[in-house]
């Protein structure tokens, strides 16, 4: 998932001012997975890291993760994104604003 987010973005920032909306809008939806995916695998073994080493300083890997995930919860992301592929994409509605970049 992050190859696939990281090859969109590399070619969203080859389009320049080409790219058009549902592109920016795709590849913002793949940048958001990939983001949310990573974020819980961080989180699933920042949790698991203290209790297998057993070593009492390993909470500062879970502290560490906790301060780069914790940016407001996945669900509004995850709901938008999958708004976007089920509607947007195959009914030819609109992308949101924040996917598109419109700012409207």
């Amino acid at each position: 998932m992050t190859d696939r987010a990281t090859a969109a973005m590399a070619d969203a920032l080859a389009a320049g001012r080409g790219l058009g909306r549902e592109r920016r809008a795709d590849t913002a939806a793949q940048v958001a997975m990939a983001g949310t995916v990573t974020a819980r695998a961080a989180l699933l073994t920042g949790e698991r890291v203290p209790a297998l080493t057993g070593a009492d300083g390993a909470d500062r890997f879970w502290r560490n993760v906790l301060a780069l995930v914790d940016r407001g919860p996945a669900g509004p992301t995850m709901r938008a994104i999958g708004d976007h592929y089920l509607n947007t994409v195959r009914r030819g509605a609109r992308s949101p604003s924040w996917l598109s970049g419109d700012g409207e």
